[in-house]
């Protein structure tokens, strides 16, 4: 079963160009609400320990090789996360063709997080982006469970949408929300996008650049709504043919940067949302290349970052 299409943006591509930039995160769910008849069930497994960082979106393939070991997981080994699309526990992404390519978005990023956080696990929790009331029980149970860091990986152009989800990250302070910036080659001061033009405290907007601090293609800017450039081109991630490609984007450079998150809640676990923004940002170095696309600066290797 196929729901409506959305228009929700948020692209990723390959470094190549196999996949063009104006390409939709993956059509963002291949238009976002595919209901799949059976979903596999989850490997059985025990929660792994470690910081949970939740990844808001299409869902991610919980078979692919070394992604089940990583599930957050209850004390009966049930997945921390749930599929709102068909309101399972069973939040599977499928995968989907964009143009001549197959791709699995949500794979892709929870592949990076698992490499860059390594003592991480993840909440997977499926949804339509453009369902605000779904947005803001999403952020609140989140909230009610042990994730720490939250990433949002689309953005959309609908600030009504995001009304609840705002009262949610609010009340929940200890979450740190990483958000893309979006890949609609725009400035976001002028035309705002959501969730990033929300200025929460806790609240981290990200875009990407190229390995010299290039503004990456197609990546949005904004020097007072973004807040931090990371590297978020020529980032290794798992393929839908379960090999490593190359990839870009914005929400390349947002999986990275709460994987960095991640990280700072293992070692200081006190802090809460708005202080680990803060410990984050304080780290960016600002340059010529970076004043006109985010506000604090740039990243150049998030992996090895340490705020």
């Amino acid at each position: 079963m196929m729901n409506r299409c959305i228009k929700t943006a948020g692209a990723i591509r390959f470094v190549d160009n196999s996949v063009g930039i104006a390409v939709f995160f993956a059509a963002m769910l291949a238009c976002a609400c595919l209901a799949l008849a059976k979903e596999p069930n989850v490997p059985a497994g025990l929660d792994p320990g470690g910081v949970a960082v939740a990844i808001f979106g299409p869902g991610i393939d919980y078979t692919a090789p070394g992604i089940a070991k990583r599930l957050a997981r209850d004390g009966e080994g049930n997945p921390i996360g749930f599929d709102f699309i068909d309101d399972d526990g069973l939040p599977f992404e499928a995968t989907i063709a964009a143009g001549q390519t197959k791709m699995r978005p949500g794979t892709t990023l929870a592949s990076i997080i698992a490499r860059e956080a390594p003592k991480a696990r993840l909440a997977i929790f499926k949804l339509n982006p453009e369902d605000g009331e779904k947005i803001g029980r999403t952020a609140a149970m989140a909230g009610q469970s042990p994730v720490r860091i939250v990433l949002i990986p689309w953005t959309g152009d609908v600030a009504e949408t995001w009304v609840l989800f705002e009262k949610a990250a609010k009340h929940f302070e200890k979450l740190l929300f990483v958000a893309a910036a979006g890949d609609e080659d725009r400035d976001i001061d002028k035309t705002p996008n959501f969730p990033a033009n929300l200025k929460l405290p806790n609240l981290i907007v990200v875009t990407a650049t190229e390995p010299d601090g290039t503004r990456t293609a197609g990546a949005n800017f904004g020097s007072n709504s973004v807040d931090i450039a990371a590297t978020g081109s020529g980032v290794m991630g798992l393929a839908a043919d379960n090999t490593e490609k190359l990839y870009a984007g914005s929400a390349i450079a947002a999986a990275r940067i709460a994987a960095m998150a991640a990280r700072l809640a293992e070692t200081k676990p006190e802090l809460n949302g708005a202080a680990m923004k803060k410990e984050i940002l304080a780290i960016a170095k600002q340059s010529e290349k970076s004043k006109t696309i985010a506000r604090s600066g740039w990243i150049k290797d998030p992996d090895q970052a340490t705020p």
